[in-house]
């Protein structure tokens, strides 16, 4: 069976909302998305989120 490889947003929420809790908050792609929008510097971010 061939999964889509363009999830829902639902699922997408769903793996964010467990990635955050499981970490503590620090992984996800809501905590990549806020430390983006607080530095919007390339580098900055890579090194940030690794």
């Amino acid at each position: 069976m061939i999964i889509s490889v363009c999830c829902s947003v639902d699922l997408y929420i769903i793996i964010n909302k467990f990635w955050v809790q499981y970490s503590e908050g620090k992984f996800g792609f809501s905590v990549q998305q806020r430390i983006w929008q607080a530095k919007k510097d390339c580098k900055r971010f890579a090194y940030k989120v690794g």
